[in-house]
């Protein structure tokens, strides 16, 4: 994660590690110019890309909250208190991506696992079903390793006064249940990946088994035929 960056305006800019950058105040030409920039550095890019909006207001003699409207009350533009609330986008936003793909790998592994109940065996490669466990993987490495998301953002270490914003803006976006629910869907399909690449594996031991099987006994049916020759 990257300190603030200030844009030509009095904007400020965020680029998160896991592939997220916020902008606040940025004019449209000055966002366009800077995602080109960054493009050009982005490995396996979305097609098309997650975008989440908010609306911030210096409100300084209200509480810092979010209101009925889902604005974004805040005493001042602090960094902290800038780079507190892209925190939290930027993890809303590398949820609705994982909630997109989750999604997508379900719908994969749905005729996988189909296919296994009505036929009691996989019509597919196993290379195929590896790739399926491959990206529940890679999700799981996104939410825990990169995006961190049950964890407190570390800004929170220097500035515990910013911990009530926090508790609301994770609150607002549901970041808690939403990791949970991402969790628990990632579990499901990993269990199923697992048994299906078990099933596969077997298959494949079976029919390594039948060959060696076949092999052995085509060089006793030679042995034979050469004694009664």
């Amino acid at each position: 994660m990257t300190q603030p960056r200030v844009a030509t305006g009095a904007g400020a800019v965020f680029a998160f590690r896991y592939g997220v950058v916020v902008l606040f105040g940025v004019s449209a030409r000055e966002e366009g110019d800077l995602l080109d920039h960054i493009r050009r550095h982005v490995i396996d890019p979305l097609v098309v890309a997650e975008i989440e909006t908010a609306t911030i207001e210096v409100m300084p003699g209200d509480e810092e909250q979010v209101d009925s409207h889902g604005n974004i009350r805040l005493h001042e533009l602090t960094p902290e208190r800038l780079l507190l609330t892209a925190t939290v986008l930027a993890r809303s936003v590398v949820l609705a991506r994982d909630e997109t793909r989750i999604a997508d790998i379900f719908d994969r592994i749905e005729p996988l696992v189909g296919s296994l109940q009505q036929r009691g065996r996989v019509g597919h490669p196993i290379r195929h079903v590896m790739r399926q466990i491959g990206e529940v993987l890679g999700a799981q490495h996104r939410m825990v390793g990169r995006a961190q998301i049950s964890e407190k953002p570390e800004v929170l270490w220097d500035h515990p006064e910013l911990d009530r914003l926090y508790s609301r803006l994770e609150a607002e976006y549901e970041l808690g249940d939403r990791a949970r629910v991402i969790e628990h869907k990632l579990n499901v399909i990993g269990e199923a990946a697992d048994v299906l690449l078990d099933v596969i594996k077997d298959l494949r031991s079976v029919r390594l088994e039948i060959a060696v099987i076949v092999l052995i006994s085509f060089e006793v049916l030679l042995g034979l035929i050469e004694r009664l020759s």
